[in-house]
């Protein structure tokens, strides 16, 4: 054996016992691992460490970072007892006839496993932040361009409001699964004009009623 390997052994050796031997990290049934090596590698590894699982690595030379891969919801809603932020934060902009509106939104979304290392060297270390800085911007952003398409009675017809909804399932599907996010569905739930608007449409409603 050289020199310089007996000299590195006996470094790591000594390194193991003045920090206990071994680091032991887990991952949950849902979540997936990524090491980044600290020395004598890559940085952040491609491989990915698989959920339900024990690993063992050398301390203070990795750090070790779970993502929680299971299906995740982005709330965005009038409600203050519901969503993921207290007070409104519903989407909130203008039909192409020039009425205010704002609109509940969930959107049902996942990371992609296999881009998990390019989300924690691009966006950050844990599913929260991922959600926060990249899907929830997105999900506002292209969500509103989509919807404000439509007319203002047009938000009174379910299938037109369906055409959006996927409209926007494929624009996100687009701009997101590259950056490693994979999205299942947008629901749109409640929509609110001014409240002087609605009764405009309500009493023309109950007009053509009679």
């Amino acid at each position: 054996m050289s020199r310089f390997r007996l000299v590195f052994s006996a470094a790591l050796a000594a390194l193991m016992n003045l920090t206990g031997g071994c680091s032991v990290q887990n991952t949950d049934s849902t979540e997936i691992g990524v090491r980044t090596r600290k020395l004598f590698g890559p940085g952040i590894e491609s491989r990915i460490y698989a959920p339900g699982a024990t690993y063992v690595f050398v301390p203070f030379l990795s750090d070790f970072t779970t993502f929680d891969i299971k299906l995740q919801n982005l709330e965005m809603t009038h409600s203050s007892s519901r969503g993921d932020r207290s007070g409104d934060d519903a989407v909130e902009f203008k039909t192409n006839d020039g009425n205010d509106i704002s609109v509940d939104v969930t959107v049902a979304w996942r990371i992609d496993p296999q881009k998990a290392p390019q989300l924690l060297a691009r966006v950050g270390p844990s599913t929260q932040e991922i959600k926060e800085r990249l899907v929830r911007p997105a999900c506002r952003t292209h969500v509103r361009d989509i919807l404000n398409d439509l007319h203002s009675e047009e938000f009174y017809i379910s299938d037109k409001r369906f055409q959006k909804a996927a409209k926007a399932v494929e624009k996100l599907r687009e701009e997101l699964g590259p950056e490693g996010i994979v999205i299942e569905q947008v629901l749109l739930g409640e929509h609110r004009f001014h409240p002087e608007y609605e009764k405009v449409i309500h009493d023309r409603k109950i007009a053509e009623q009679n």
